[in-house]
């Protein structure tokens, strides 16, 4: 059984590790600064599980086969992805740098925004980086355009392939369904989650 280790234990980590106990994933940990927080998810995910230790809260980060990075500052409606970067460029590059020392060969997916940017700040210390964004982008865009649409470019900065005139005047409608979702609810968290879930599940037959 792969260790799972979700660094970061907030909305997008919580509800990564409960899409993963879903999906029939044991062996989950979960490392956040907030250690009681941790602890206090990992328990609430062990009663989903039915299981005693399914999840687990480590505090301090330990050896892993795949590591999930959901830490940093969340996103807000008047915000780009990109003017989170230098703060959780700062979070992240340590993270990446104590992966390096523990697993070398571990697998690292990446959900902390603007996720290709510190994918590749991932890569100047691993060589197995998983970015997401990429299937829940093209989940938002079928709803958005009501086709599957071939996806370009980056989270931050994603372009369509393939429009059509009446088409790319909704461009405007998915470029602000992120900052829609958290002007109502907070944050965004389940797609993410779902597509983290569906990423780990790959890794894992590949394995």
């Amino acid at each position: 059984m792969k260790t799972i280790c979700i660094i970061g234990a907030g909305r997008v980590g919580a509800s990564a590790a409960f899409a993963l106990v879903l999906k029939g994933f044991r062996n989950i940990h979960l490392y956040d600064i907030d250690q009681k927080r941790a602890q206090g998810e990992a328990m609430d995910l062990c009663d989903v599980a039915g299981e005693a230790g399914a999840v687990e809260a480590w505090d301090e980060l330990k050896k892993a086969d795949i590591y999930v990075m959901a830490a940093g500052r969340p996103r807000t409606a008047d915000m780009s992805r990109l003017d989170l970067l230098e703060f959780n460029a700062k979070i992240s590059e340590p993270v990446f740098r104590r992966i390096a020392e523990l697993n070398p060969a571990a697998h690292v997916i990446v959900a902390t925004n603007p996720s290709d940017e510190i994918a590749d700040i991932a890569k100047k210390y691993l060589k197995n980086i998983v970015v997401s964004a990429f299937i829940n982008d093209s989940k938002r865009a079928r709803i958005v355009f009501g086709r599957p649409i071939r996806l370009a470019g980056t989270h931050s900065n994603r372009q369509f392939e393939g429009l059509t005139k009446e088409e790319e005047k909704l461009v405007s409608k998915y470029n602000g369904r992120a900052a829609e979702i958290i002007s109502l609810k907070g944050c965004t968290q389940w797609g993410v989650a779902s597509e983290i879930a569906e990423l780990v599940g790959k890794l894992v037959k590949r394995k």
